[in-house]
C-alpha cells in the first residue's frame, strides 16, 4: 500500500510542473510579436490579428524550440485576413515550428 501511495505521489509531483494548456499570444504589432518570442514555449500559439501590415520584418527565431507533438505555431487570426505588404519579410529558424 505504501509503495502505491509513493508512486502516485511521485507521478503527481512530476506532472505538476508540466504545462497542460498552450498559451495563445494574440497580437497586431511587431513589438508585441517580439515580446511574445521572449515568453513562448513548446505548444504555444502566436496569432496575428486580422489586418494589413506594411513593412513588417519578423524574426521567428526563438530561444526555445517546439517538440514533437507540441509545435510552436505562428498563424493568422483568420486565414487570408492577415496581409503583410511592402517590404515585409519573415525569417524562420528553429525546430518544430509551424507557420
Amino acid at each position: 500500500m505504501n509503495k502505491k501511495l509513493l508512486f502516485i505521489g511521485i507521478f503527481f509531483i512530476a506532472g505538476f510542473g508540466n504545462k497542460v494548456y498552450a498559451t495563445e499570444f494574440v497580437l497586431n504589432t511587431i513589438a508585441q510579436f517580439n515580446k511574445a518570442l521572449e515568453m513562448v514555449d513548446s505548444g504555444d500559439i502566436i496569432i496575428w490579428k486580422n489586418g494589413t501590415f506594411p513593412d513588417v520584418k519578423m524574426n521567428f527565431m526563438l530561444k526555445t524550440n517546439g517538440i514533437p507533438g507540441k509545435l510552436i505555431i505562428l498563424k493568422a487570426e483568420n486565414e487570408g485576413n492577415v496581409i503583410f505588404t511592402g517590404n515585409s519579410q519573415i525569417i524562420i529558424a528553429g525546430a518544430w515550428l509551424m507557420v
